[in-house]
């Protein structure tokens, strides 16, 4: 379970916000070799993390 994803401030536009949802998303596929999994469910704590995530189809 991933509880967080943030990047610091100073590292913002850097793009690493999409590289972890990135290796988060692999990281759960693979687990569905060993757990049964439907869904990865997003909770967005504000506007800034809600449009972050919105643009990658979430």
């Amino acid at each position: 379970m991933l509880r967080r994803l943030a990047v610091d401030h100073s590292q913002k536009g850097k793009r690493f916000g999409e590289l972890m949802l990135i290796d988060a998303l692999k990281k759960s596929l693979d687990a569905t070799t060993q757990v049964a999994s439907v869904a990865v469910i997003t909770e967005a704590l504000d506007e800034e993390a809600l449009s972050f995530y919105v643009k990658y189809g979430f």
